[in-house]
């Protein structure tokens, strides 16, 4: 039996997500759809492509839902999904779905809420981002996406809106990644050999190149301490003469 401070939590869930004054949520074929999913990932391997399907349906509803509320702005949109989809988690969640579970308040007086797991959460994410970045459900030859077009369009808009906002963070990403990759084909090349005079060679490479970088790093790290004891010596020696 829920107690009084449950319910209000539960009453506050709701308020709020009626406040978004957004119509049109479809709670019952999203519950369906999550369910179909959650049954399907129990049955055998072949169920793959029906439970994408389910997914595909997921996103088609987030796609809906923002035509539906073309006259609010794309994060109003958004958020009055993820407000109604919590409601929804807490039910499935309570219905034993295996995508759900129930998360006990960190303190006794906090209700608990519930959040999505696993493939349900993953597909629960695309769809928003459906919504987000107003993702249409057809390919370029008129015929219906897959989920999996449908995440790499959503995926891709992430990464370029990340990029965006932190170019510096893309830019150092870029450059692991191009390493990486020249790394493991050098590795791959050279092991391919099969000669151990090869290996030999390339360890001995990799160890200069370290003690070398090492080196490198502990000069950088006593010039660094050097200058910020000089920078903290000019400001005592000005506030001296402040004073």
């Amino acid at each position: 039996m829920a107690t009084n401070k449950t319910k209000a939590k539960g009453n506050k869930a709701i308020v709020k997500a009626n406040e978004s004054a957004l119509k049109g949520f479809p709670k019952a074929k999203l519950k369906a759809a999550f369910q179909s999913m959650a049954t399907l990932a129990t049955e055998a391997d072949k169920a793959t492509d029906a439970r994408q399907m389910a997914a595909v349906t997921v996103c088609a509803l987030a796609g809906h839902y923002a035509e539906d509320n073309n006259g609010a702005d794309v994060a109003t949109i958004a958020n009055g999904w993820r407000d109604n989809l919590k409601l929804l988690t807490m039910e499935l969640a309570v219905a034993g779905n295996r995508f759900a579970e129930i998360v006990e308040g960190k303190d006794k007086d906090k209700a608990p809420t519930a959040k999505l797991t696993g493939y349900g959460n993953n597909v629960a994410s695309i769809a928003k981002g459906v919504i987000e970045f107003e993702v249409g459900m057809l390919a370029e030859n008129g015929e219906p996406k897959s989920y999996r077009e449908i995440r790499k369009d959503v995926e891709g808009l992430r990464a370029e809106q990340r990029r965006d906002s932190d170019p510096d963070a893309a830019e150092l990403a870029d450059a692991k990644s191009t390493c990486d990759d020249a790394w493991k084909e050098l590795r791959s090349t050279i092991f391919g050999t099969g000669d151990a005079g090869n290996i030999d060679q390339l360890t001995e490479t990799l160890m200069e190149l370290l003690s070398d970088v090492q080196a490198q790093l502990i000069e950088q790290a006593d010039l660094d301490k050097k200058a910020a004891a000089e920078s903290e010596a000019e400001a005592q020696q000005e506030e001296a003469i402040a004073a």
